[in-house]
Formats: C-alpha cells, structure tokens, sequence
C-alpha cells in the first residue's frame, strides 16, 4: 500500500478541493443517473458513463469511483497542480502501470506522440455523508474484477455498510470503539458527530493502514488506529459505545476476512459479545450489524444471552430482525461465493444441519448494559 500515513498539509488540501468540487453523493449520483453510491460497485455497467466528462466532478468520479485512468492532459487540464501533486504525495494518483511510458521516453516533460502516459487511482476513494473514505479498488484499471486478497478493505459504500452506518445513534458518546473497523468509517462518523475519543480497530494491517489514511484525510485528532484480534490491546479501557459490522458469513474454509464468519458465521459475533461484560460500561450499548442463527435448543437472541457468561443479569438483549434466510439459502450463497458447486452447497446444509440451525437471521443486535438495579429483558422484533 502506497497509502501516506504521516500527516501532511496535503491532506487539507486535498479536503479542501473534494468539497469545492461538490464530491458528495447527491451530486455524483444526480451526475451519473444513479440512486446511490452502491451501484458503482456494479462498475461495468456505468463504464463510459463520463467517458467526455472533464469538468472536476467528473474526473474525480471517473478516477476514484469508476477506476478509470486518465491521460495525464485530462488531470492537469481540469484539476488544480496543487492538487495533482497532493494526490501523488498522498499515494493516491499514480501511473497507470498498463500505459507507462519510461522516462528516457520523455522530451521537455511530455510524453512522444503515440505514448500517451496514463494516471489512476491506487485505492477508490468516495464519500460516506460528510466524511472522505478510502477502500481498496473493486475493479483493475482496465476494467476486469480484481481478485480479492484475504485482507482486501471492504468498500463502505454496500448497502449494508450503508445502512450500518446511518442507523447509528447520532448522539456523541464519552469513548467509542468500533471492532472490525475496516476503513474505520463507523469510528470516524462518531468522531465527527463530537464523541471525545474514538477507537478502530481490525485485525488486518492493511485495514488499519487504510483507517489510519482515511482518518488523517479527513483531519481528526479524536481518533485512534490500532490493529488487533477484537479486544487483543484493550486491556484495562472501557467505552460506553461499541460497535460491530463483524464478518457473518458461514464459511468451511479460509476466506477474506471481511466475509469469514467461520463454520456458523457467528464466530466473530460470538466473542465481541462475550468480551461486553469487561469492555462496556454500565449505561452503556453494543451495536452490531450481522446475521446469527435460531437453532433447535433455543432462538437467537437467548443464545446471545448465554455467551454474556455470568454476568448476563446486566444485560438487555434486543435482536431487530431484518431478513432470515433458510439454511438450504445461506448453503446456496456459500456455493456461489466459494465457486464450489452442488458439493459446496451440500456440505455447507450438512454443517448447519449438524448444529442444529433452523433459520438464518440477519438485522441488528443491541445489548444495554443496565446502571442501576432493574429486571432487565431479552426481545426480538420483526421490522
């Protein structure tokens, strides 16, 4: 990763240009005939969208979202030098590795007629509300999928991501964590909204050096990087908001770690929880967006309950279901996303037939820790 994690006047200056050119999502969505940012993900069909576009909307939508690259005429003609050069000392804006033309090639600083030099993007780069969010790319620069590495940055533009991020408490907190941080998006929408310190964490490096960029991007003192396995260097911290968009996928064999839920999909789930009792404080709320399972000895949210330990009398637990899904549908989804076919699917329905799952859910789980004596409740709601 090219990525610059020092702080630099090229941040700023950068910021300062994104939001001068109105790169915010009811523009670039208005510009490119789309309902939301989630549908850049299907690449293809909006390539050569803009394919003219060289006002600065444009190419900034051309270059961070659609991963088109540009001549290096088309950049300097419609963006700032200044910025130019932010971008390329911020490893944002690099050459094309497919149209490089060597440097003996060059006369007077300009590339010999037939030899166009072409610039990209290293990372995408998008808009989430008012922040400024890097993620790795989702398309190569000529257009193909990318293959995924087992530590690829999960774009935070799904819909999912989206709606994770929105349904968030808007209120500021005393101290926020956010766990599987990814591009620490969720810590650094709770830093903007004013809580006084802010926590992203995620097991991958590359994860946390995208998090690190994307928080010196958007200019926050308030928030904290780390890398480690959930709660691994927290030893002795308490926080009165913790959140989650864990992996939640059920998996039979190693995957990327923005999907590898484990053999039920709840493993990551499974041990956030269980660290609550010693990381939320009293009053304090667990927010996490993810997808368990109703099993043959008990629902969901009364196998959340269990993994409290005991200290499971200080707790409320509400599960807000959105969408269940039937094993032979989640073994299904495992054989599309492994490329294992008929025997994937199969082995995938023996597994959780095994454990006794009955039914998938997917929605919210909220865990209260309670601050003075009171019976407290275990609920689930259909929305």
């Amino acid at each position: 990763m090219r990525l610059r994690l020092e702080p630099s006047p090229h941040f700023s200056i950068l910021r300062d240009f994104l939001r001068s050119s109105d790169f915010f999502e009811p523009p670039i969505c208005h510009r490119v005939g789309v309902t939301g940012l989630n549908e850049f993900l299907a690449t293809d069909r909006l390539r050569g969208t803009l394919s003219n576009g060289s006002d600065r909307l444009a190419v900034l939508i051309r270059l961070f979202l659609l991963g088109e690259p540009l001549e290096a005429k088309v950049l300097e003609s419609s963006i700032p030098a200044g910025v130019v050069a932010a971008m390329k000392e911020l490893g944002l804006l690099i050459q094309d590795p497919a149209n490089f033309a060597p440097p003996s090639a060059f006369r007077g600083g300009e590339a010999p007629m037939g030899e166009p030099t072409k610039m990209c993007a290293s990372v995408a780069l998008y808009p989430v509300g008012e922040l400024f969010i890097a993620s790795d790319r989702w398309t190569a620069t000529q257009g193909y999928d990318v293959e995924l590495s087992g530590d690829f940055v999960f774009p935070a533009i799904t819909s999912n991501t989206s709606q994770f991020v929105a349904t968030l408490p808007q209120e500021p907190c005393e101290s926020c964590l956010e766990l599987c941080s990814g591009t620490g998006v969720a810590a650094l929408e709770a830093a903007r909204r004013g809580s006084h310190a802010s926590r992203a964490v995620d097991i991958t490096e590359r994860s946390t050096r995208m998090a690190e960029f994307n928080r010196l991007l958007n200019g926050f003192s308030n928030v904290t990087t780390m890398q480690g396995d959930l709660y691994e260097h927290l030893e002795g911290l308490t926080f009165d908001r913790i959140v989650a968009h864990p992996p939640y996928m059920p998996t039979l064999s190693r995957a990327q770690a923005f999907y590898d839920g484990g053999m039920d999909g709840e493993q990551v789930t499974r041990s956030i929880v269980m660290g609550l009792p010693r990381y939320l404080r009293p009053g304090g709320r667990f927010y996490c967006l993810a997808q368990g399972s109703d099993r043959k000895d008990a629902p969901f949210e009364k196998r959340v309950r269990a993994w409290l330990g005991e200290a499971q009398s200080e707790f409320d637990v509400l599960l807000i279901g959105r969408q269940d899904q039937t094993p032979r549908d989640t073994a299904l989804q495992y054989a599309v996303k492994s490329k294992g076919g008929d025997g994937a699917a199969q082995q995938m329905r023996e597994t959780l037939r095994e454990l006794g799952v009955q039914n998938m859910v997917y929605g919210w789980l909220i865990i209260q820790r309670r601050d003075e004596a009171r019976p407290v409740f275990t609920t689930r709601r259909t929305v």
